[in-house]
């Protein structure tokens, strides 16, 4: 096991994997911000394989596995070796992919870990043009302020396996990109919703509503915000659990359609 310190050093082990031309396979698209965050923290790590690399990043009581390889067999020598080694405690990997890559998650199930949970992929392709202005004194910009707010949602409603909680210097970064739509009542943030805005495409990136104030319109308030804000853009996507069929419904709704891509979250407690 060695520390990662760059994003640079994760960018020139994967080349050194690609350079092979052995083929590649991975589930690892790493962000450059959010790749130094760690760094700076001290928590990604990678073990290099003949012909494949694992990067493992800690947080929150357990470990993410991501990896980098020429083949489902060389990952599979690779994992077995790894496995073999490794510290006890959560191990916790994400399959991404179509039915091509249904043999790669079937490879970490035959290696002791068990899916917990999976999310499906929905994408809209078309224009927002028309959507209605929501009433201004709801939904709010959120501020620096609201940081500490936020991540205690997080930390309470949120399960960091599937839904990646965003450091703080992530949410600070989004709030000073205006991308943090938060609606308030009680004195109390009770909703928010978190969206990245890149060109044409608009990524819906985390929507929440307080438990104890659901089914009053607050997630639909911030949704159509959400919505009118990309209203120049082309695609709009975002990842949902595929068992919350209720969520998944109110999308289809809007003009969502579920795709052939998939994320299935495996776990194998050491």
């Amino acid at each position: 096991m060695s520390k990662i310190n760059s994003y640079r050093e994760v960018l020139d082990l994967s080349c050194a994997v690609r350079n092979l031309r052995k083929g590649f396979i991975t589930n690892f698209y790493p962000d450059s911000f959010r790749v130094d965050l760690w760094c700076k923290y001290g928590s990604l790590f990678y073990y290099l394989y003949p012909e494949t690399v694992f990067f493992e990043q800690v947080e929150r009581g357990f470990r993410h596995l991501f990896y980098i390889s020429t083949s489902e067999q060389a990952l599979k020598e690779a994992l077995i070796d790894f496995l073999a080694g490794h510290e006890t405690g959560s191990l916790v990997v994400d399959v991404l992919g179509n039915d091509s890559d249904l043999p790669v998650k079937r490879l970490f199930e035959e290696n002791g870990f068990q899916e917990y949970s999976s999310l499906i992929r929905m994408t809209r392709i078309n224009s927002l043009v028309g959507e209605e202005k929501v009433i201004p004194d709801v939904v709010f910009q959120a501020g620096i302020g609201d940081v500490q707010e936020i991540l205690k949602l997080y930390d309470t409603y949120f399960d960091a396996y599937i839904e990646q909680i965003p450091l703080r210097e992530e949410l600070e970064r989004w709030i000073a990109s205006d991308h943090v739509l938060v609606y308030r009542a009680d004195g109390h943030i009770v909703g928010f919703l978190i969206y990245d805005l890149t060109g044409v495409t608009l990524y819906l990136r985390y929507w929440f509503v307080h438990p104890e104030y659901r089914d009053q319109k607050i997630g639909a308030i911030l949704f159509k915000e959400f919505m009118r804000r990309g209203e120049n853009t082309r695609r709009q996507l975002f990842w949902v659990i595929s068992s919350n069929e209720n969520a998944i419904k109110r999308y289809v709704h809007y003009g969502f359609a579920i795709e052939k891509m998939f994320d299935y979250v495996l776990i194998n407690t050491l």
